[in-house]
């Protein structure tokens, strides 16, 4: 029974040995993971990294009940964008870089209709957009 006792400390000791030599007061360098989900203390996932089929790298952000409110990433021409949604997952704002390469902010009502468009022309000139509440445009003016 002594011999088993002390076969256990050794045994422990030198496990601990072993975890404080491989602890490191630096930088952890370089991690590299296909993606990253945090979840909060009920099990729901309220934020997700990674990639997606097409290779291009996002972000999502959710809510307690598990709706998505953000969702950042890279199209497949290669331009970021940024959406955000409200509660019953419907889109309230999208702003980023369009296939032709300019960049524009886009605002939605709570049902997901174009409410008002901010960026610039294909002929590189400024453009305001305000749509009526079904997203039908209302009023709009471009800079000339």
């Amino acid at each position: 029974m002594k011999d088993i006792k002390i076969f256990i400390i050794g045994f422990l000791s030198a496990g601990c040995i072993f975890l404080m030599m491989g602890q490191s007061k630096g930088n952890l360098g370089h991690i590299e993971v296909k993606s990253i989900s945090v979840k909060n203390s009920n099990g729901v996932e309220t934020a997700w990294i990674g990639s997606g089929d097409t290779g291009v790298g996002f972000l999502e952000i959710y809510n307690s009940g598990g709706e998505k409110t953000i969702y950042i990433g890279t199209g497949a021409s290669g331009d970021g964008f940024m959406k955000t949604f409200n509660g019953r997952g419907s889109i309230t704002t999208y702003s980023g870089t369009s296939d032709e390469g300019f960049g524009f902010l886009q605002t939605f009502n709570s049902y997901g209709k174009s409410s008002a468009y901010i960026g610039t022309s294909i002929y590189e000139q400024g453009l305001i957009m305000i749509n009526d509440k079904y997203g039908e445009p209302f009023w709009g003016e471009v800079a000339e």
